[in-house]
């Protein structure tokens, strides 16, 4: 394909534009400190919908996410999966079940 043919590539190359369509020399330039405010003569900082760089759960929550889909695959392919699902009946099972499961699966 001739990239002279494709108007997006040529906006893309001439103005190195990412995929959130914000200037790439912009980002690498910028700055990657939270934002404070000054509340009752202390420092603290803006909530994340304010500060871009605020640490928020988006990894974790779909580090978990994944978790479930690839242990959803390993039990499927392996057969240990059946229809009939058989909920827990104590909440500190569902919390620490699995990964003592995973953990004895690990180093058996």
């Amino acid at each position: 394909m001739n990239p002279k043919s494709n108007p997006f590539l040529q906006l893309v190359q001439a103005h190195q534009i990412d995929a959130y369509g914000e200037n790439l020399w912009v980002r690498l330039g910028g700055h990657w400190t939270r934002i404070t405010e000054p509340v009752g003569g202390r420092l603290s900082y803006e909530p994340p919908i304010n500060d871009i760089n605020a640490p928020d759960l988006y990894i974790p929550c779909m580090a978990f996410a994944t978790y479930l889909v690839l242990a959803g695959i390993s039990l499927g392919l392996s057969g240990k999966l059946g229809d009939v699902i058989q909920p827990s009946k104590d909440p500190l099972e569902v919390l620490v079940g699995p990964l003592t499961r995973l953990r004895a699966k690990k180093f058996k």
